[in-house]
């Protein structure tokens, strides 16, 4: 083999070698890329692709954890949530909205959030289910509303959400909910209920003991707990309840956490 023949060889080896380089280069997303156009969405909601690079799920079958959830927010509510969790050293996840934008800075809300180390999610960019649950397109117009929102506002794109109502939401039908179910995994989201219900959306303003009491009562004997709370503005006791359910539940043998893509 002459000099000319090693020369144009080795070039081929070079640009093979890069455009492996490359294509490993874009991961996961590439994948998601393509299965947007396999599906004809590639236009549509491209920014609804995540993916959480060598994700290890992880568990901590030996301790008893909780996980405090807020839905609805930010509003004025969700400062004094999170001045109880700061005070008291506890992280927690944020299922946000854009609703109270006008009565609020929503955006520093977001910011203070992720300074202070908690997990935000995607909830609903407004929360209206008529709008919201009309069909899967109206509802990813909805949730991409709400991501744009958040990345605009903190440079930070979710990987978990909450649907509103909860996966088994009655304002939806049992078809449209397993479509969205498919298509948000499809893209990569990871999706939470919650094992216990605060009581605190009532339309009735509750106590901060009736709130503190199903608290208490719905932990007892569980090793993981996801608690469904909310910072919109009308559940005027849930800071309260939240800065009283703490130490109790650590007498219980509880520690606190955040919600991520990892766990289980």
């Amino acid at each position: 083999m002459n000099s000319r023949h090693k020369l144009e060889l080795t070039a081929i080896y070079i640009t093979a070698a890069m455009l492996v380089v490359s294509v490993i280069s874009l991961g996961a997303k590439t994948v998601f890329a393509y299965q947007a156009h396999e599906h004809g969405e590639e236009e549509k909601y491209p920014a609804l692709y995540v993916y959480v690079e060598d994700i290890e799920e992880v568990t901590a079958p030996n301790q008893k954890t909780v996980y405090f959830t807020f839905d609805d927010g930010p509003s004025r509510n969700t400062e004094k949530i999170l001045d109880v969790l700061l005070e008291e050293n506890v992280k927690a996840t944020f299922f946000v909205c854009a609703q109270c934008a006008d009565s609020v800075d929503v955006p520093a809300i977001m910011r203070r959030i992720l300074r202070e180390g908690h997990e935000i999610g995607l909830h609903t960019y407004m929360h209206d289910y008529q709008k919201l649950y009309r069909s899967l397109d109206d509802y990813l117009e909805d949730l991409n509303q709400i991501n744009d929102y958040i990345i605009e506002a903190t440079g930070y794109q979710p990987n978990i959400l909450r649907f509103p109502g909860g996966s088994g939401t009655a304002n939806a039908s049992p078809a449209l909910k397993k479509q969205i179910i498919s298509e948000i995994t499809r893209r990569g989201y990871k999706y939470y209920d919650w094992d216990i219900d605060s009581g605190d959306s009532t339309k009735h303003v509750n106590s901060v003991e009736y709130l503190f009491n199903r608290i208490i009562k719905g932990t007892k004997d569980r090793q993981r707990v996801i608690i469904l709370m909310h910072d919109s503005p009308g559940p005027v006791t849930t800071p309260d309840a939240v800065r009283l359910a703490i130490p109790a539940l650590r007498e219980q043998g509880y520690t606190f956490d955040k919600l991520t893509a990892a766990v289980k």
